[in-house]
């Protein structure tokens, strides 16, 4: 059984006392690091490949969360310079749940042109599906429903709220994942609450 990830931050920064945090960051972009955390979870860091050949000659080494949000907008570039062949592009997914619209991804690059205070859809669940070979399978906590984009064998499992997205994990997932590693690190790079790195992350699992 997967449950929701909950970080407690310990230090000074919270004056000595036990302050108890999502596992995702909420910085209106929690969608992405809930699919970046939880395949890094799955699947290990070493392991993450954008494939970004199928929609782009030029290729992006991601550091950032800045340079995934330029990989998903290349993405809807891709499409809206193709739409004529968008649904030869669809077929070749073979699948579905991933299949692309024009008026989604005028409304993703909208959202990714202007100043992003948050990321609004799923299109970008179905091409992070896409780019990293995953299914991401998202619970809906709302209504009691999972969501699904993409039919592969590795899957991610993540659940929101209507407005958070938060990593569902298992006790194994946390036994093995090194929170000291590049993505977990960069997920919490500039919060508040890590200021000087003065905080330790202390992972617990919560039903």
């Amino acid at each position: 059984m997967s449950s929701r990830l909950l970080v407690h931050f310990l230090g000074d920064m919270v004056d000595n006392n036990t302050e108890t945090f999502d596992g995702i960051r909420g910085d209106g972009l929690c969608s992405l690091w809930a699919v970046l955390i939880g395949f890094c979870f799955r699947f290990g860091e070493q392991k993450i490949h954008f494939r970004q050949e199928l929609v782009s000659e030029k290729k992006i080494q991601p550091n950032n969360i800045a340079d995934i949000l330029e990989i998903l907008k290349s993405f809807c570039t891709f499409i809206l310079e193709n739409r004529t062949t968008l649904e030869d592009f669809n077929s070749s997914l073979k699948d579905e749940s991933l299949h692309f619209k024009l008026w989604e991804i005028e409304y993703l690059i909208a959202q990714l042109k202007d100043t992003i205070n948050t990321l609004q859809g799923d299109t970008h669940f179905k091409m992070l599906a896409v780019l990293l070979n995953i299914s991401i399978h998202v619970y809906s906590t709302e209504n009691k429903t999972t969501f699904i984009f993409g039919k592969n064998e590795h899957v991610i499992y993540i659940q929101t709220d209507g407005s958070h997205y938060s990593l569902l994990a298992n006790q194994e997932d946390v036994d093995n994942y090194d929170f000291t590693s590049y993505w977990w690190t960069e997920q919490w790079r500039g919060h508040p609450l890590n200021t000087d790195g003065t905080c330790i992350y202390l992972p617990t699992l919560t039903k």
